[in-house]
């Protein structure tokens, strides 16, 4: 699932996010959002094998788009919301 943050509708908030992304501009953010269920019920190891899934492609995308300092940010972030 995917969504788009309006530079419009959130102003000085999506900017310190961008911040902290080192990102700038005025451009709108898109972002990919990943909601599961429990993953309790599932395999014991299936927390870790999607969150691996969602690390690789997304250190690939972020990788060809950013600079290097960036991505690590990038990649600490979606390990902190993927793996909590």
């Amino acid at each position: 699932m995917s969504s788009v943050l309006s530079q419009k509708e959130y102003g000085a908030c999506l900017m310190k996010f961008k911040e902290r992304l080192s990102l700038s501009g005025q451009e709108d953010l898109f972002v990919l959002m990943n909601v599961s269920m429990s993953p309790f019920t599932s395999p014991s190891n299936f927390k870790q094998v999607l969150a691996d899934a969602i690390r690789e492609v997304a250190e690939e995308e972020v990788e060809v788009r950013f600079h290097p300092q960036a991505v690590w940010r990038t990649a600490r972030l979606i390990c902190r919301t993927v793996c909590l």
